[in-house]
């Protein structure tokens, strides 16, 4: 049996965040009555319990660029809200950690109102944690032609498309959403190293299978972190942006039991890949570090000898990506 078509949203809307007492005395009912819905509820209950409640991180310069541009921003009072001064703007800006560049730019032409009206309005249901409602209001607005024709639809598609990922989980949603920001418009997206990353760990995990488990098993991994369950994600996932992002965590554990006043993070991965027994792991490190050793450290010796070890290495991914680095390489 399927759940009710006209019950799906509010059931969803349930999850992430508390219905007023009308909408929640009105699903109740629905679900004493009707198995179907009460086991899609269900089902749905508890695939998001396994789900972190931090947001996703990612690395990047976001953060500084917009608390430059805000910094310099007049206040501005755009149509229907009050003055609003550039530290409120930041806060607001910020509850979304990526989607939101340029926003500040929202406020300094009176054509783009419609446009920060509405992000102005998802900023506050963001803040309160009513990501849902977030979404289904941005998604309204961009699907109704009438509505969309007055956006900037390139940011409010962007602002869309981070808030499934990084705030809902809803991972073939973002991917649809990044494909459209990247097809729709692609100059916003090419201009945006967050949303190029992004989509391109979207995509890789899309190719491993089509229900993103390699997403859905990050996300579990990151609600009790160990160097064990780090190892068993990269043997499971070897070359992915997630066994990457495992290599550096390994790092940061090292970091924090070590009994010292600090450490680099390239030393602790040297230390690490010299005590590693695993060869898939010790491999996903070299990979890390010979990429450290090339693109930051300017070492192209040790960049050449690391990479080697693992383009003779065992796993063929890791090997094609180890190649592709040693090729940027001059003679």
């Amino acid at each position: 049996m399927k759940p009710c078509v006209e019950w799906e949203g509010l059931i969803a809307q349930s999850l992430y965040e508390a219905l007023e007492v009308k909408e929640q005395e009105a699903l109740n009912s629905h679900l004493s009555s009707c198995e179907a819905c009460r086991s899609e509820f269900s089902s749905l209950q508890q695939f998001t319990e396994t789900i972190s409640d931090e947001p996703i991180e990612f690395t990047g310069d976001l953060r500084r660029s917009l608390e430059e541009e805000i910094r310099t921003m007049e206040p501005v009072k755009p149509v229907g809200t009050s003055w609003i001064t550039p530290f409120k703007a930041l806060a607001a800006v910020m509850i979304l950690t990526l989607g939101f560049v340029g926003y500040s730019q929202l406020f300094s032409n009176r054509s783009e109102s419609q446009t920060a009206t509405l992000l102005n309005k998802t900023s506050d249901l963001v803040s309160h944690q009513q990501y849902w409602r977030a979404y289904m209001l941005l998604n309204d607005h961009l699907s109704n032609p009438t509505l969309a024709e007055h956006l900037e639809t390139a940011k409010v598609q962007g602002v869309l498309a981070e808030l499934t990922f990084s705030r809902l989980r809803m991972y073939p949603e973002a991917y649809e959403a990044f494909d459209t920001l990247r097809k729709e418009h692609p100059t916003t997206f090419a201009q945006s190293d967050d949303y190029q990353r992004t989509f391109q760990i979207l995509e890789e995990a899309r190719l491993i299978n089509s229900e993103y488990d390699s997403l859905h098993e990050w996300d579990r991994l990151n609600r009790d972190v160990t160097i064990a369950s780090l190892e068993a994600y990269i043997v499971k996932y070897p070359g992915t942006h997630q066994a990457t992002e495992a290599v550096h965590n390994i790092a940061r554990c090292m970091i924090q039991y070590a009994d010292v006043d600090y450490l680099e993070m390239n030393k602790a991965l040297e230390l690490a890949v010299s005590d590693e027994e695993n060869p898939h792991v010790a491999m996903q490190i070299k990979l890390v570090l010979g990429e450290y050793y090339l693109n930051e450290d300017f070492n192209p010796n040790k960049a050449k000898r690391m990479l080697g070890e693992v383009v003779s290495g065992p796993i063929p991914v890791l090997s094609d990506k180890a190649t592709v680095m040693l090729a940027s390489l001059p003679e």
